[in-house]
């Protein structure tokens, strides 16, 4: 008989750490897949300099928050940040193209993974803010 309280049974933590597990691996790869992209635009825009070192630090900054707190609510913010500072790296990159700006719609469809709320809100929060503050600083000059 295998019910809830027999050994054999995964119980609810490690369902909970295999599922935020594969979505950190799934965030990561989307992340990677940004980063290529970054560089493309790179250099279509005549912006490679600024695409290789971003992409490249951001990549960096998600392996390691992948490599050292994988499973946890650390890595789950930390990739939803680095996933949403590529999304606001292709936009600068595209000089404002709104094609790239479906980024942001995509990127909150892909945190779903993780069946948590908090990285959703906390991407959609810097995705605001971001919003604002390029916007009052391209009418400043």
């Amino acid at each position: 008989m295998n019910n809830a309280l027999t050994p054999e049974s995964p119980g609810p933590s490690t369902a909970s750490l295999s599922h935020t597990v594969l979505g950190d691996r799934v965030i990561l790869v989307a992340i990677v897949v940004s980063a290529v992209t970054a560089v493309v635009l790179g250099a279509k825009f005549v912006e490679s300099t600024v695409a290789w070192v971003a992409a490249g630090l951001l990549l960096a900054l998600a392996v390691l928050a992948f490599v050292s707190m994988q499973g946890t609510l650390g890595s789950r913010m930390v990739l939803a940040f680095v996933q949403t500072s590529m999304v606001a790296l292709h936009i600068q990159l595209a000089q404002g193209m709104t094609e790239f700006h479906f980024g942001v719609f995509v990127t909150l469809a892909i945190l779903l993974v993780y069946l948590d709320w908090r990285p959703i809100v906390f991407a959609a929060a810097l995705f605001a803010v971001h919003h604002v503050l390029f916007d009052r600083l391209q009418a400043a000059g």
